[in-house]
């Protein structure tokens, strides 16, 4: 993997300021090196001023004597002892300036020809005053001349030395001062070719980083030529299967709408047909009755034998009869249209706790005043097929029925202790009597729920708004 910018960068800056300090300290050293020998130049330049000043005092002595004695100015001695004491302090000054450790004998050997340059000059004054410029012209060649000369030749031999001294810390000077030169070059050249290797590398990465987004915005394209196609197909897809909903709606409303039109008509038909049972064949069955009834009568006045074979055709007609009043009531009771859905699921409950031996509980809390003969019919039947379920498959002992009005809805919940009904049972295409359920809540806008418990029971509930009722 290759290193990344700010690596690179990185990489090429460390090695950089390593050469930039590298070359800073050899500068730093140049530069001191270049103060130290400023130091020392002006040190030699300092001890060459000065030996021209003792020189010059020198010269300044010798010449002012001459003068005094062949201008016979015996006032000039004064000037020599001034002259001698100008000469000592700049002789002092000298020693200062010239290390003693470098050359402490000859600091002592020009402390002594200055004395002696000094007494003689006191000497030739006092001669002069006392004796006169003649008599002080014999005495001028006296010792303190040939101390003069050797003064002369040690302050020569000093400035030849600090000369040379002088033009050698010059040139160190000037070398160092290359070397400072050179030092700077390099720190420039070391920042260009830092600048120029980050100014590549940078633009480099921003040529990859240009390609990179250019390759990036040409996939983004496609891609969103893509998801364009994708979603125009996904939208077609969406719109014919949203047709193809509503027309299952429109379909399913449509058999909800017949189904409920055919429980209707088949709840018409057979409120028809148990009143035709009722009324006519049961009216039929009676005159029967009293016709079978007169013939036994006139039968037993005649002989008793004769009066058995009627009696036992009655017995066997009111048998009919009441299978005929069973079959009407089980195709609709009379009583859920005479006296309400409530007391018909009160007769029925306890019809199918006296005909399956199962013990009912049936508990109404508060009740709608009025109900729609529609809703009416399919709450009891609702009732009636779950009965029939929990007789037919529950193997329950208990069964609890409880009908209330809650929270805006009436409620009809059935609960037994059987074995409870299985997920499978629930969504099985054969469970037509919980289709036929289901579709009587959803055809007055409720609610149909079925579970179960295993070895627990089975909860049915009924929800239906009360604006329905």
């Amino acid at each position: 993997m290759g290193l990344s910018l700010e690596n690179k960068v990185m990489a090429t800056y460390g090695t950089a300021v390593v050469t930039l300090v590298c070359v800073v300290v050899f500068a730093l050293v140049a530069l001191i090196k270049l103060q130290t020998l400023a130091g020392l130049a002006d040190h030699s330049r300092s001890v060459l001023a000065q030996v021209e000043i003792v020189e010059g005092l020198l010269d300044d002595g010798e010449i002012g004597a001459l003068r005094a004695l062949l201008l016979d100015h015996p006032s000039s001695a004064l000037q020599h002892q001034k002259a001698g004491q100008r000469l000592l302090r700049s002789l002092e000054d000298l020693s200062h300036l010239v290390p003693p450790e470098d050359n402490a004998s000859a600091d002592l050997t020009r402390k002594a020809h200055a004395d002696a340059i000094i007494s003689d000059w006191n000497r030739i004054a006092l001669v002069h005053l006392s004796q006169g410029a003649r008599k002080a012209l014999s005495v001028l060649n006296g010792p303190g001349t040939q101390s003069q000369s050797r003064l002369r030749d040690d302050l020569l031999a000093l400035e030849d030395r600090e000369e040379n001294s002088l033009v050698s810390h010059l040139n160190e000077w000037e070398s160092s001062f290359r070397h400072v030169l050179w030092a700077a070059s390099g720190i420039a050249l070391a920042a260009i070719a830092m600048l120029g290797i980050i100014y590549g590398l940078v633009r480099r990465d921003i040529a990859r980083r240009h390609e990179a987004s250019e390759q990036l915005r040409r996939s983004h394209q496609q891609l969103e030529a893509r998801v364009g196609a994708r979603t125009a197909a996904l939208a077609e897809a969406n719109n014919a299967l949203t047709k193809e909903i509503e027309k299952h709606q429109q379909t399913e409303a449509k058999l909800r709408q017949l189904s409920a039109s055919q429980d209707a008509a088949l709840e018409d038909q057979r409120s028809h047909i148990a009143r035709e049972i009722h009324d006519e064949l049961g009216a039929a069955l009676m005159g029967i009755k009293v016709q079978l009834n007169d013939h036994s009568n006139a039968a037993a006045a005649k002989s008793e034998e004769l009066a058995k074979q009627p009696k036992q055709l009655m017995a066997e007609l009111d048998a009919v009869m009441e299978r005929v009043s069973h079959i009407a009531t089980a195709l609709r009771p009379s009583i859920l249209d005479k006296l309400g859905v409530w007391e018909a699921i009160h007769w029925l409950v306890s019809d199918f706790e006296d005909r399956m031996h199962i013990a009912c509980k049936l508990n109404f809390g508060e009740l709608p005043q009025r109900v729609s003969k529609e809703l009416a019919t399919a709450v009891f039947r609702i009732v009636q097929e779950t009965l029939t379920n929990v007789a037919r498959h529950a193997n329950a002992s208990e069964v609890e029925i409880d009908v209330r009005i809650h929270a805006g809805e009436l409620r009809l919940r059935v609960t037994d202790n059987g074995r409870g009904i299985t997920e499978e049972e629930v969504m099985s295409i054969d469970s037509v009597g919980l289709v036929g359920m289901h579709e009587r809540a959803l055809h007055h806008g409720g609610a149909f729920h079925i579970t179960g418990t295993p070895r627990k029971g089975t909860m049915v509930e009924l929800r239906v708004p009360l604006a329905v009722c």
